[in-house]
């Protein structure tokens, strides 16, 4: 999808890119060597009050419970959420 971010239209998502400044390399290259380490320290600060489950898909497509509960459909979730997404394993 190469549509700018919600809100933005193309004009002004232009004048951002434009006028965006790089990273030095240096900071590029911690940023990537601490990647993992930084996301871990995320991950615990946040845990009880960032990812809450919001059951968003069970609320959007309500077949999709009624429809596992009968045993009639197999469901396959593929994605890169914290894992609450749509039913809990």
């Amino acid at each position: 999808n190469n549509s700018p971010a919600r809100g933005v239209d193309w004009v002004e998502a232009e004048k951002i890119a434009k006028n965006s400044k790089k990273l030095p390399e240096f900071w590029v290259k911690k940023y990537e060597k601490d990647a993992v380490r930084n996301w871990d320290k995320f991950y615990r600060r946040n845990t009880s009050n960032f990812f809450k489950d919001r059951h968003y898909l069970g609320n959007e497509f309500q077949e999709i419970p009624r429809r596992c509960a009968a045993g009639s459909t197999t469901i396959v979730e593929l994605g890169c959420g914290v894992g609450n997404a749509l039913l809990p394993l």
